[in-house]
């Protein structure tokens, strides 16, 4: 991205079809493994078994403190917390995705 350009991915609407698609395609393959497609099951068995999801969630997290218009104090709030979110899930994970990076949504991480 150039200077002064302002992130195609930016915004909450955009973050939050982003995080959607991306549970989405988690919960569809858990679906797929499992052959039922009980809603909460489903859910709790991406969260589980999927652990490539939380790498998922944190950066899209962060990427969205990155890009966003908040105030700088607010922004650096809401990065330092992602920031530790990140370190936090990278262990559990063993994703390391850096917040500058731009993924369209429906990324799986097995």
């Amino acid at each position: 991205m150039l200077a002064g350009q302002e992130c195609p991915c930016s915004g909450r609407r955009v973050v939050l079809a982003a995080l959607r698609a991306d549970l989405d395609r988690y919960r569809y393959l858990a679906e797929v493994d499992h052959h039922e497609s009980a809603g909460w099951l489903t859910l709790a068995r991406s969260l589980i078994l999927y652990p490539g999801l939380y790498g998922v969630v944190t950066y899209r997290l962060a990427h969205a403190a990155r890009t966003s218009r908040l105030p700088a104090p607010v922004r650096a709030g809401w990065s330092a917390v992602t920031v530790l979110l990140h370190r936090l899930a990278m262990p559990m994970s063993g994703v390391d995705l850096d917040a500058r990076a731009h993924i369209g949504p429906g990324l799986f991480i097995s």
